[in-house]
Order: structure tokens, then sequence, then C-alpha cells
């Protein structure tokens, strides 16, 4: 059983997300938002791209769950809703327009990446 992350951001007022499967701790996962997709598109790009196996810092070496067919990403209302619809997942990372944040599980952000 892996480590899982959900991965979004809001686009046009709703929480748009991906799941990734193993490495979801903040030391991986964390870091590689941090690191390599720090601006809207980027991450509007990597969202899109559906559901992974593992994040990559290079968006064209995730091996993606979809077998290349974009725009299979997840839509919330809120952050409270993306919490209570994915129990399983291990963290949660929301993209708040200028950085990374954890989500705790009442849908409220943590300290920044």
């Amino acid at each position: 059983m892996g480590t899982s992350a959900t991965i979004s951001m809001n686009i046009n007022g709703v929480a748009k997300a991906m799941y990734c499967n193993f490495d979801g701790y903040p030391s991986h996962t964390g870091i590689t938002l941090k690191q390599s997709y720090t601006d809207d598109e980027s991450i509007k790009e990597l969202i899109a791209g559906g559901s992974c196996s593992r994040l990559d810092k290079d968006i064209n070496e995730i091996e993606r769950y979809n077998h290349g067919n974009t725009g299979l990403y997840m839509s919330y209302k809120s952050l409270e809703e993306m919490y209570k619809k994915r129990p399983e997942t291990s963290y949660y990372y929301h993209w708040d327009g200028n950085c990374w944040n954890l989500v705790t599980e009442n849908g409220r952000f943590t300290s920044p990446l």
C-alpha cells in the first residue's frame, strides 16, 4: 500500500484535483510540488493530466493511470468536500495561487510548504 496524496487548486471557483498513489509524503511529493510546480499554468497542466502512480519533477515522466487521456481531474465544491470524499488519502496538497499548503481534515490550510 502506498502513501497517497491528493493535489488540488481552485479553477473557476471549484477545487480541481488529481490523485497520486505512491510517495505522497511531504519529503517527496511536497518537495517536488514546491520545487517543480510553482505557477498556475504548470499546476493546471499537472492536474489536468489526471491521476498518477508517483509524482516526478518532469511532468513528461509521470506515469499516469488514464493512459494519455487528459482532463480527467476530480472536482469538488470545497476543500472540506474533497477531504470527506477522499478519506483514504494520506496527504492533501492545495495550491492557493501563491504557494503550496497541506490541508487538514477540516479543509483548512496548515502552514505553507
